[in-house]
């Protein structure tokens, strides 16, 4: 795919989830997030997925797609567990204009990157970093929305965020193995633990490197 036919196909895809009026400036601020997590890359390592289609595929589709599962986050307070080079937080606060976003990351080194994206991309008015461990962090930030992309399993990640009291809305993107991963949480968990519901499992794919349609989902649990 040359450069041209990229920023052509990311307008096409950002049209889908913004105002018309807000494409330009919503392509312009992907593609500079993406050279600011490729230049970092060669400091330390963030993603592997650093190819123009990797990108498109491989980091920037979730958020189109988790704005589709679970439209009322472009209007809520939501954070992002591990954020690691940035996603799904940064994209998605790009795409939603009126959501706020804290972008939890227990590694200092990808939390300073964070910080240096942000401001790069004039976001401090509604995204903020926090450094250190997500079980502080989210008490701290006060969510009514948490999520997580490829952070750990289910079980683990309500551990973690099961004392705060605040969120309503926990939003997971997961692969083919998700029914395994729940029915093993639901056989594990007590019978008298308030378990959120799966209220939506939106399914999609990306292609893969290889040219391979590659089969994702994004599920949205509330508590109540």
């Amino acid at each position: 795919m040359t450069p041209e036919a990229w920023s052509q196909e990311l307008t096409n895809r950002v049209a889908k989830v913004v105002q018309p009026s807000e494409v330009e400036a919503a392509v312009s601020a992907l593609t500079k997030f993406r050279d600011l997590v490729r230049n970092e890359n060669q400091v330390q390592n963030l993603t592997r997925l650093l190819s123009d289609e990797e990108f498109l595929e491989g980091h920037f589709q979730d958020c189109f797609e988790v704005l589709a599962a679970a439209p009322e986050i472009r209007e809520r307070s939501c954070f992002d567990l591990g954020s690691g080079a940035g996603v799904p937080g940064i994209p998605t606060a790009i795409l939603a204009g009126k959501s706020r976003w804290t972008l939890s990351e227990s590694e200092l080194g990808k939390a300073k990157h964070l910080e240096n994206v942000v401001q790069e991309l004039s976001l401090k008015d509604r995204v903020r970093v926090m450094h250190g461990r997500a079980e502080k962090t989210i008490g701290l930030a006060t969510p009514e929305v948490v999520l997580s992309r490829a952070v750990g399993k289910v079980g683990k990640i309500l551990e973690w965020i099961e004392r705060c009291s605040t969120w309503n809305t926990l939003i997971l993107f997961k692969g083919p193995s998700w029914e395994t991963e729940w029915a093993d949480y639901v056989a594990t968990t007590p019978t008298n633990k308030n378990r959120p519901a799966v209220i939506v499992d939106h399914k999609y794919q990306v292609m893969a490197g290889d040219g391979e349609a590659k089969s994702r989902r994004i599920l949205v649990l509330r508590r109540s």
